[in-house]
């Protein structure tokens, strides 16, 4: 196993559809997921305190991570004439090629929300093609934040992203970036949300994540 390589708390993402999943022996519901960490529904009012691995599959590829609960709710609710429990896991360890996977699988769900978007609104553009996005740390990054309709820079040290714009590598290409600021000021506010959530994804490790790219 190779260890988490960045303890930031990651924004989650709403799965369209739960994935199947075991935490140790029990059967579980992935709900919502980021790179470090998902939200699980599961029939058993606690889940196990120590640590257990958090295995499912996605596109014919097994994840596994090594997670803890760090908390669970203590309201129940009810589907149909069963009982469920929501518990949050952080990812403490991931198993093999898993580090790399959910990074594909997250960008994947993203670009199907904003596909999804850009099919019911005016004004954004298509998306189409693959590339990589770049990775983040080294050079640093860059704020873009659009404030009364006009897009302003910062350098940063940090990838941390802003709410009213996006947080990408300096290393980001020119043309990308333009892209990137058309698509979110053409966006409503899930769509924004969504942008955000991938810029964080890229960033968040140094060899950047497979994606389609914005093409206007």
């Amino acid at each position: 196993m190779a260890p988490s390589s960045d303890r930031r708390r990651f924004e989650h993402l709403t799965l369209p559809k739960p994935i199947p999943a075991r935490f140790g022996s029990e059967k579980v519901f992935i709900l919502d997921l980021s790179i470090n960490g998902a939200r699980v529904a599961h029939q058993h009012p606690k889940l196990a305190t120590s640590s257990e691995m958090l295995r499912f599959e996605w596109q014919a590829a097994e994840l596994a991570f090594e997670s803890e609960v760090l908390r669970t709710s203590p309201d129940a609710a009810r589907i149909g004439t069963t009982t469920v429990w929501e518990s949050g896991l952080f990812f403490l360890e991931s198993v093999g090629g898993s580090d790399r996977t959910i990074r594909e699988l997250l960008s994947d769900q993203i670009l199907r929300v904003l596909d999804e978007r850009k099919a019911n609104a005016r004004g954004i553009p298509p998306i189409a093609a693959t590339y990589v996005k770049t990775g983040g740390r080294e050079g640093g990054y860059i704020v873009w934040r659009l404030l009364a309709g006009q897009w302003r820079s910062t350098p940063s040290e940090k990838p941390d992203q802003p709410q009213d714009g996006f947080t990408v590598s300096a290393r980001e290409s020119t043309e990308q970036v333009q892209m990137l600021c058309e698509t979110y000021a053409n966006s409503d506010f899930e769509g924004r949300k969504m942008i955000r959530k991938m810029a964080e994804l890229a960033t968040s490790t140094p060899e950047g994540v497979a994606t389609r790219k914005f093409q206007p």
